[in-house]
Protein backbone atom coordinates (compact mmCIF):
# COMPACT_ATOMS: atom_id res chain seq x y z
CA UNK A 1 0.00 0.00 0.00
CA UNK A 2 1.24 3.47 -0.56
CA UNK A 3 0.76 6.57 1.84
CA UNK A 4 -3.06 7.22 1.39
CA UNK A 5 -4.51 10.33 2.55
CA UNK A 6 -7.46 8.99 4.56
CA UNK A 7 -10.74 10.24 6.17
CA UNK A 8 -12.13 8.46 9.31
CA UNK A 9 -15.60 9.47 9.65
CA UNK A 10 -17.91 8.45 13.11
CA UNK A 11 -21.19 8.97 14.39
CA UNK A 12 -21.06 9.38 17.95
CA UNK A 13 -23.60 9.62 20.84
CA UNK A 14 -23.04 9.38 24.40
CA UNK A 15 -26.43 9.01 26.61
CA UNK A 16 -24.63 9.68 30.01
CA UNK A 17 -21.82 9.36 32.19
CA UNK A 18 -21.98 6.67 34.56
CA UNK A 19 -18.95 6.93 36.76
CA UNK A 20 -16.20 9.44 36.43
CA UNK A 21 -16.09 13.25 36.03
CA UNK A 22 -15.46 15.52 32.77
CA UNK A 23 -14.54 13.76 29.55
CA UNK A 24 -13.13 13.96 26.71
CA UNK A 25 -14.83 11.84 23.99
CA UNK A 26 -13.26 11.39 20.82
CA UNK A 27 -12.55 8.27 18.43
CA UNK A 28 -8.76 7.59 17.68
CA UNK A 29 -7.76 5.51 14.69
CA UNK A 30 -3.95 4.27 14.74
CA UNK A 31 -2.91 3.01 11.29
CA UNK A 32 0.61 1.28 10.37
CA UNK A 33 2.84 -1.84 10.45
CA UNK A 34 2.39 -4.43 12.84
CA UNK A 35 4.10 -7.63 13.09
CA UNK A 36 3.39 -9.79 16.84
CA UNK A 37 1.90 -7.16 17.97
CA UNK A 38 4.31 -4.82 17.77
CA UNK A 39 4.41 -1.36 15.77
CA UNK A 40 6.78 -1.28 13.83
CA UNK A 41 5.73 1.81 12.11
CA UNK A 42 2.80 3.59 13.04
CA UNK A 43 0.81 7.18 13.38
CA UNK A 44 -2.64 8.46 15.20
CA UNK A 45 -4.82 10.83 14.86
CA UNK A 46 -7.85 11.79 16.89
CA UNK A 47 -11.11 13.32 15.73
CA UNK A 48 -12.55 16.46 17.01
CA UNK A 49 -14.39 15.95 20.57
CA UNK A 50 -17.89 14.95 21.31
CA UNK A 51 -19.73 18.11 22.35
CA UNK A 52 -20.80 17.12 26.02
CA UNK A 53 -23.52 19.71 25.95
CA UNK A 54 -25.40 18.03 23.21
CA UNK A 55 -25.19 14.95 25.80
CA UNK A 56 -28.04 12.62 24.07
CA UNK A 57 -27.78 13.71 20.53
CA UNK A 58 -25.78 12.14 17.86
CA UNK A 59 -22.64 13.99 16.15
CA UNK A 60 -20.09 13.23 13.47
CA UNK A 61 -16.85 13.31 14.71
CA UNK A 62 -14.21 13.25 12.16
CA UNK A 63 -10.31 13.43 11.38
CA UNK A 64 -8.29 13.29 7.68
CA UNK A 65 -4.84 11.25 8.38
CA UNK A 66 -1.94 9.54 6.18
CA UNK A 67 -1.94 6.32 6.14
CA UNK A 68 2.29 5.25 6.28
CA UNK A 69 3.34 3.04 3.41
CA UNK A 70 2.79 -0.74 3.75
CA UNK A 71 -0.14 0.01 6.59
CA UNK A 72 -1.66 -3.45 6.84
CA UNK A 73 -4.28 -2.74 9.54
CA UNK A 74 -5.69 0.02 11.77
CA UNK A 75 -7.86 0.09 14.80
CA UNK A 76 -10.28 2.74 16.14
CA UNK A 77 -10.64 3.00 19.41
CA UNK A 78 -12.81 5.39 22.01
CA UNK A 79 -10.98 7.70 24.27
CA UNK A 80 -12.35 9.56 26.94
CA UNK A 81 -9.26 11.97 27.12
CA UNK A 82 -8.28 10.95 31.17
CA UNK A 83 -6.69 7.93 33.01
CA UNK A 84 -9.33 8.19 35.89
CA UNK A 85 -11.84 5.55 35.77
CA UNK A 86 -14.81 6.02 33.85
CA UNK A 87 -17.74 4.42 33.17
CA UNK A 88 -20.35 5.73 30.35
CA UNK A 89 -23.10 4.92 27.80
CA UNK A 90 -21.39 5.37 24.59
CA UNK A 91 -22.02 4.66 20.52
CA UNK A 92 -20.53 4.82 17.50
CA UNK A 93 -22.21 3.95 14.47
CA UNK A 94 -21.49 4.40 10.39
CA UNK A 95 -18.34 4.16 11.13
CA UNK A 96 -16.15 4.63 7.87
CA UNK A 97 -12.73 4.91 6.53
CA UNK A 98 -12.11 6.26 3.20
CA UNK A 99 -10.05 7.76 0.61
CA UNK A 100 -9.70 11.36 0.20
CA UNK A 101 -8.00 13.46 -2.41
CA UNK A 102 -6.18 15.70 -0.24
CA UNK A 103 -5.91 16.54 3.38
CA UNK A 104 -8.14 19.58 3.84
CA UNK A 105 -5.43 21.06 6.90
CA UNK A 106 -3.35 21.68 4.18
CA UNK A 107 -5.50 24.45 2.51
CA UNK A 108 -6.97 25.29 6.33
CA UNK A 109 -3.79 27.32 6.72
CA UNK A 110 -2.46 28.52 3.42
CA UNK A 111 -1.27 31.89 4.08
CA UNK A 112 -1.25 34.60 1.37
CA UNK A 113 0.16 37.68 0.67
CA UNK A 114 -0.10 40.85 -1.73
CA UNK A 115 3.81 41.05 -1.02
CA UNK A 116 6.25 39.44 -3.85
CA UNK A 117 8.06 37.75 -2.06
CA UNK A 118 8.61 36.31 1.71
CA UNK A 119 11.29 36.92 3.89
CA UNK A 120 11.14 34.44 7.01
CA UNK A 121 13.60 32.63 9.63
CA UNK A 122 13.10 30.97 12.59
CA UNK A 123 15.74 30.69 15.35
CA UNK A 124 16.47 28.19 18.59
CA UNK A 125 18.10 28.00 20.90
CA UNK A 126 18.75 25.10 23.81
CA UNK A 127 20.69 23.76 26.63
CA UNK A 128 20.96 20.59 28.55
CA UNK A 129 17.90 20.16 31.06
CA UNK A 130 18.61 21.78 34.27
CA UNK A 131 19.72 25.16 32.53
CA UNK A 132 18.01 27.70 30.74
CA UNK A 133 18.59 28.31 26.89
CA UNK A 134 19.92 31.45 26.10
CA UNK A 135 18.19 33.88 24.80
CA UNK A 136 17.73 34.98 21.05
CA UNK A 137 16.80 37.86 18.87
CA UNK A 138 16.33 39.52 15.51
CA UNK A 139 17.94 42.52 14.16
CA UNK A 140 17.35 43.44 11.10
CA UNK A 141 19.78 45.63 8.88
CA UNK A 142 18.33 46.24 4.82
CA UNK A 143 18.63 42.38 3.24
CA UNK A 144 20.76 41.67 6.44
CA UNK A 145 19.08 39.82 9.22
CA UNK A 146 21.17 39.24 12.58
CA UNK A 147 20.48 36.83 15.17
CA UNK A 148 22.53 37.44 17.95
CA UNK A 149 23.12 34.86 21.01
CA UNK A 150 25.51 35.08 23.91
CA UNK A 151 28.57 36.90 21.61
CA UNK A 152 27.62 35.24 18.22
CA UNK A 153 25.61 35.97 15.84
CA UNK A 154 24.86 34.44 13.05
CA UNK A 155 23.82 36.61 10.02
CA UNK A 156 21.76 35.77 7.19
CA UNK A 157 22.00 38.24 4.12
CA UNK A 158 19.01 37.93 1.62
CA UNK A 159 20.48 39.77 -1.03
CA UNK A 160 23.00 37.04 -1.68
CA UNK A 161 22.10 34.52 0.06
CA UNK A 162 25.23 33.72 2.51
CA UNK A 163 25.40 32.95 5.92
CA UNK A 164 27.76 33.27 8.45
CA UNK A 165 28.67 33.03 11.88
CA UNK A 166 30.45 35.42 13.90
CA UNK A 167 32.07 35.27 17.30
Amino acid sequence: MTADNLLLDVAAEEAHHLLGGTLVIQAEVVVGVFEDDQSLLSEMSWTDRYDGGKMGQWQRLSTEFQAPEETVHCWVALEKGSDAAAEIDAYLADVRIEPIARLSVLERYRLRTRRAQWRNAAVLSWAPAAAEPPKASLKVDGDTWVFPVEGRAVLLNWSNGNAEVRR
